[in-house]
């Protein structure tokens, strides 16, 4: 399974100017994406949520597509990957120029992270606090068989990974894409 950088804040470390480190913003940022998915689900003439999420397998490294609300890392089509579930969440967009499907990043839970919520239970506030300070992100592979470098998702370079999103969709030139 994907061992993270170590780049996560740590405590005593001083303060950085960097907007995405404070909580509100980074609140602010998944609604904004939240919302812009919405709009982007809602132009193509589909009510409501979407019912599936692309997914990324490890070993092909192909997309494929499984429930929504699946948490990954998840069974996929080909098997494990190193021991583990090969399935992680792929966060897609479609370029309006060509129609070419592009991987912004991958996503995946923190395996310490998955053990928490089994132990814990069905408490959500919990859950939710596991899930939000746990998520792992990567950049996808650049050529076959490249290895995926991991980052939480709340450390400088994992905000950068995932900071990738709004800066295609801002420009206009990509919307997000959905099964």
């Amino acid at each position: 399974m994907p061992s993270p950088d170590t780049s996560r804040p740590r405590s005593g470390a001083p303060p950085t100017p960097s907007l995405l480190r404070h909580p509100a913003t980074r609140v602010v940022i998944v609604i904004l994406v939240a919302a812009v998915l919405w709009w982007g689900w809602s132009i193509d003439g589909t009510e409501g949520s979407p019912a599936r999420q692309w997914y990324f397998d490890l070993n092909t490294q192909r997309l494929f597509t499984a429930p929504i609300a699946t948490m990954p890392p998840i069974e996929s089509p080909s098997g494990p990957f190193q021991g583990a579930p090969a399935g992680v969440r792929a966060v897609v967009v479609r370029e309006r120029s060509t129609g070419a499907q592009r991987i912004v990043y991958l996503q995946t839970m923190a395996p310490e992270v998955q053990d928490g919520i089994s132990r814990r239970g069905p408490d959500q506030d919990q859950q939710d606090t596991l899930i939000g300070h746990g998520m792992l992100v990567a950049r996808p592979p650049g050529n076959p068989g490249e290895p995926l470098t991991w980052h939480w998702m709340d450390s400088p370079a994992g905000q950068q990974v995932s900071a990738e999103l709004g800066k295609i969709l801002g420009s206009g030139l990509a919307v997000p894409d959905l099964p």
